[in-house]
């Protein structure tokens, strides 16, 4: 049985993600005020997976465009949101 972990994160895709979400100011603004929107971690998940969905470049189909939505389906919104919840509730 292989590892496919990726520096403590399910994948390299949620690691790619978080580490984007941490690095860029205005998306690390954003998500900070949804995170104190948001009414759980799950709801939160589900606003990071919309998030993904809707500002993905491509929207035609074709070999990239399945290739991106792939990579945007093996992202593990939980596990990021589980992180934003902590990170920025614990402020409030």
């Amino acid at each position: 049985m292989s590892d496919d972990t990726y520096n403590g994160f399910t994948n390299y895709e949620t690691w790619a993600v978080n580490l984007w979400i941490m690095n860029d100011e205005g998306i690390y603004q954003y998500w900070q005020e949804e995170t104190q929107r948001a009414e759980d971690t799950s709801e939160l998940a589900d606003m990071l997976n919309e998030w993904l969905k809707e500002n993905n470049p491509l929207d035609t189909s074709g070999l990239y465009a399945d290739l991106l939505n792939s990579a945007i389906s093996s992202v593990n919104c939980h596990e990021i949101s589980a992180l934003l919840w902590e990170d920025f509730k614990q402020e409030e």
